[in-house]
């Protein structure tokens, strides 16, 4: 495949997995009404006797290709007509550099069944590709499915990071989001209002001081922390063609955090050796380093490195984006705005969260996961919609889609903050359910009540937000003093 159409699949591909952190979602009505339409026109079979997946294309018509641009610009009515038209639509593989695997057809799978099938089966529909892309780093849960890593270590790292931090976690966060405000704000010349990038000031800031204080791996600055996170994040989990640009960026990250980790870690347990300084240690690395004795071996300090690392990793971009993301659902739609700054101002924070969660649903983080299919395999059995899954094929498991099924979510379309906690899926489903679900919900609500409880809180209109493929790079508010 030529660079061109490398670049184009790649612009894709991060559409795809990371969704659009900041586009504008507005189409007319007649684009509304017509994304099947358009699917459907690039017709799609299997070459006689070579036997793969083909469609026929042209340098601008590709499945995959309106796929990705009506994520950007109307993922729910997309979701709404695949799950009444073609609920297990396939299109052409996604072409990936250097893999070291079977690479077939893409399959989008929308109805919450089937999504809740593919997502319960992790023997079947794996996180290979995540697998390839970790490498640099080692094996990790995220990287790995039915294993004993996983099964030894994710357990062990929940018990490191107890629900009843939650309390010591919100304050921590509250304390920081006020400093790096106070810090970065940009007061007008007449002291009468302020401006503040949520990105840079927040999104950002409050993770990776949250890494140093509550995770114990403060890194050597907060430039560097950010490089690494944003380099291993955005080549692990949104670069799936594996542009060499990022790729390198993320190797050289890997190797740089896993040296700082290890002189970290040895750092750490020298002084852990002091009692008095080892009764008070209670951040995340300091417990793993008290605690490494498991029922089955002892963690080795690699194993204790890789799983501190990773915590860095998953916490930053995903943080800013869903700050971003929330805010603007909720800015939307000026009665649920005003009802969430009344949570705020009441330090309601479970109200708030109901408020964050339900704008996430129609904005999350991740509306498609890429799943690898080890193994063929039949999705619907015994529905109208059985589909023969191949071995080899890109499984993109539509969660969002899941949250708006209307034959298992009363009025989808509807705001409504009374849903049960069983129908959101922003953290994923199942066998990888995300591990820091207990600090994100936390964490983000925390963060947007920070900026909720200012006078007139509105977006900057002069300031448009800026991204790159998969992450928000700024997003200007201003508020009253």
């Amino acid at each position: 495949m030529n660079q061109f159409k490398l670049l184009r699949f790649s612009t894709c591909i991060f559409l795809i997995l990371a969704g659009s952190a900041l586009a504008g979602r507005a189409v007319t009505q007649e684009q509304s009404q017509n994304f099947m339409r358009e699917f459907n026109r690039i017709e799609f079979r299997k070459l006689p006797i070579v036997g793969d997946w083909f469609e026929d294309q042209d340098l601008f018509r590709h499945r995959v290709r309106v796929f990705a641009k009506w994520l950007d610009q109307n993922p729910i009515q997309m979701f709404d007509e695949l799950r009444e038209h073609e609920p297990i639509a396939r299109m052409s593989s996604i072409p990936i550099r250097g893999a070291k695997y079977k690479n077939s057809s893409a399959i989008l799978v929308m109805k919450s069944a089937d999504v809740i099938e593919v997502l319960d089966h992790p023997e079947v529909f794996s996180v290979r590709h995540f697998a390839e892309k970790m490498s640099p780093l080692g094996e990790h849960m995220l990287s790995v499915d039915v294993s004993p890593i996983h099964a030894i270590e994710k357990p062990w790292m929940r018990k490191m990071m107890p629900a009843t931090d939650m309390k010591r976690i919100g304050e921590m966060v509250d304390r920081m989001a006020l400093i790096s405000t106070d810090l970065m704000q940009v007061v007008s010349e007449d002291g009468k209002s302020a401006k503040l990038d949520v990105v840079n000031a927040l999104g950002r800031r409050v993770p990776i001081l949250l890494s140093g204080e509550y995770f114990g791996f403060p890194g050597p600055d907060m430039t560097t922390m950010y490089r690494w996170s944003h380099a291993t994040q955005e080549d692990f989990f949104h670069n799936l063609p594996n542009q060499r640009k990022l790729r390198n960026r993320a190797v050289k990250a890997s190797e740089e955090m896993l040296a700082y980790a290890t002189d970290l870690i040895e750092k750490r347990k020298a002084a852990l050796k002091d009692p008095a300084t080892s009764a008070q240690a209670d951040d995340v690395l300091s417990r793993m380093l008290k605690n490494e004795k498991l029922d089955t071996a002892d963690l080795t300090d690699d194993r204790v490195g890789i799983n501190i690392v990773a915590t860095l990793i998953a916490g930053v971009e995903t943080t800013e984006t869903v700050v971003v993301q929330a805010l603007q659902e909720l800015m939307k739609r000026p009665e649920q705005f005003e009802l969430a700054k009344k949570a705020a101002l009441a330090n309601d924070d479970e109200l708030l969260r109901k408020y964050v969660w339900e704008a996430l649903r129609f904005h999350p983080l991740n509306p498609v996961m890429p799943r690898y299919a080890e193994k063929d395999y039949v999705i619907g059995k015994g529905t109208s919609r059985e589909t023969k899954i191949e071995r080899g094929a890109t499984v993109l498991v539509g969660t969002q889609s899941a949250m708006f099924d209307e034959e298992v979510i009363p009025n989808p379309k509807a705001f409504s903050i009374d849903r049960p906690a069983s129908i959101y899926m922003l953290f994923g489903y199942g066998h990888h359910r995300c591990l820091g679900e207990m600090v994100s919900s936390v964490q983000v609500p925390r963060i947007i009540k920070s900026l909720l409880v200012k006078k007139n809180l509105r977006i900057v209109p002069s300031k448009a937000p800026r991204k790159v493929p998969a992450f928000p790079e700024d997003f200007w508010v201003e508020y009253d003093l």
